[in-house]
């Protein structure tokens, strides 16, 4: 009788520890799946406020430079919506040198000034770069449209326009939504490489896309690193902030892309990255 008591009690226990497993596995599909229909739900919301601008811009006939303004209009309502839908962990707006551990003032300051300046300088040099690239006669339409597409606004306009809330927006979607959630599903690497991919596509030419997939993966990585939106979203701004004046500005252009300033600029880059390493130690030792 007590053999068969212990018997009928490991196989009570061991049935108890099938179904808690069976549980388990249907509460991970369960949260998996309810995630998919977040991205989706959310990147659709994106999406349906993000080209209502341009549609009502062609259905009435509109040209010139009130279809631009309708195009930041369109960054700034998406962008500004979408955000306050993300779920929490996914709009930390504060840098943190430490994965899930809240940074002081200090630590987020100084760990957002370390972005700014690898950014300025990864902007920098993939740009002059691309400027080595004849793509004037690889892919000439790709070129003129680069070239032209911020002559079209004012300056005043253009840089909070192009180097604020633009970038805000497209962090929103891409690194918010997209990169946050791949990185829950797959290994780090794998989910900003596609994140990457489809922000480059986003782009819609070539030699835009090129570049906006280098740029992603730096942007996904700061997110990544810094265990905030904040983080890419700075590190975005500070890229476009940078293109902007230099294709507006031709005597800044001219002072960037001379020897002394290739040299400033790397100069502020390895400063950067020394200051974001140590900022990364100080965070592990904590």
């Amino acid at each position: 009788m007590k053999y068969g008591n212990k018997c009928g009690k490991k196989y009570g226990q061991q049935v108890i520890m099938d179904n808690s497993k069976e549980k388990e596995k249907l509460n991970k599909a369960l949260n998996f799946w309810q995630d998919v229909l977040k991205m989706i739900w959310l990147l659709a919301l994106y999406s349906c406020i993000y080209y209502a601008f341009p549609v009502v811009s062609t259905f009435f006939g509109l040209h010139g430079n009130i279809v631009n303004y309708l195009g930041i209009a369109s960054y700034l309502v998406s962008g500004g919506v979408v955000f306050f839908l993300l779920p929490k962990e996914h709009r930390n707006m504060r840098p943190r040198i430490k994965a899930g551990e809240k940074a002081t003032f200090a630590e987020s300051l100084l760990l957002s000034l370390a972005v700014i300046m690898i950014s300025l300088g990864t902007a920098y040099f993939l740009n002059r770069g691309f400027g080595i690239i004849p793509w004037d006669k690889i892919l000439p339409a790709d070129a003129v449209y680069s070239s032209d597409y911020a002559f079209q606004i004012p300056l005043w306009v253009s840089l909070p326009a192009y180097g604020i809330v633009a970038p805000f927006a497209e962090e929103v979607a891409f690194r918010g939504i997209l990169f946050k959630y791949l990185s829950k599903w797959m290994n780090i690497i794998p989910a900003i490489l596609i994140s990457a991919v489809i922000f480059g596509l986003y782009h819609g030419n070539v030699m835009q896309g090129i570049y906006a997939f280098l740029m992603g993966v730096l942007l996904a990585l700061m997110m990544h690193l810094t265990d905030s939106l904040a983080g890419s979203a700075i590190c975005h701004m500070s890229a476009n902030i940078l293109v902007t004046l230099y294709a507006n500005i031709p005597e800044f252009y001219a002072v960037l892309m001379s020897v002394p300033g290739m040299l400033v600029m790397g100069v502020i880059t390895a400063a950067g990255i020394v200051l974001f390493t140590v900022m990364k130690k100080r965070g592990k030792n904590q």
